[in-house]
């Protein structure tokens, strides 16, 4: 990862294909070992993008050097998902995009946020915490499936106050 300083802002059309394909890499990365094997089989990159393009007025990236290195999205209390590019995990761009985010949700009115972590995903876990995220507990939360059916896993739920 070079020193170049990043570029947070929102998501655009062109994004897409470097968006899907992060987001694919990072959920497999993050919980496709401690998820159901049907679950994480429907995570492919046709399934993120059909899923990414609700997310237009709400997702969020990161940028190095033009190229995509996070992404998130903001549902309601919510950043609802967040991923980084595997080479630009551990250079603390994910503490600044992160609170990037924080910024964004108390645009948007919100002071106390939210974070949903999976059961078993340690390394986003110890992340949430360092960063001042208190996790609430765990919760049987469902899970998104391609056809809808009803599939839920043990989630962490953090939550933060937030201040500027």
């Amino acid at each position: 990862m070079t020193a170049a300083t990043p570029v947070f802002r929102p998501l655009a059309p062109a994004d897409t294909a470097a968006v899907v394909a992060l987001w694919h890499e990072g959920w497999h990365d993050g919980h496709a070992a401690h998820l159901p094997e049907d679950v994480a089989a429907e995570r492919t990159p046709e399934t993120f993008a059909k899923r990414l393009a609700d997310m237009t007025e709400d997702g969020f990236v990161a940028t190095i050097d033009g190229s995509v290195v996070a992404f998130a999205a903001l549902w309601q209390d919510e950043v609802d998902q967040f991923y980084v590019a595997r080479a630009a995990r551990g250079t603390g761009l994910a503490r600044r995009f992160l609170s990037v985010l924080e910024g964004a949700l108390l645009e948007r009115g919100v002071d106390f946020g939210k974070i949903q972590c999976a059961g078993g995903n340690v390394r986003a876990h110890a992340f949430y915490t360092a960063c001042g995220w208190r996790d609430g507990g765990l919760r049987d939360l469902p899970l998104w499936t391609a056809d809808g059916r009803p599939v839920h896993h043990p989630t962490h739920l953090f939550e933060k106050f937030l201040t500027r």
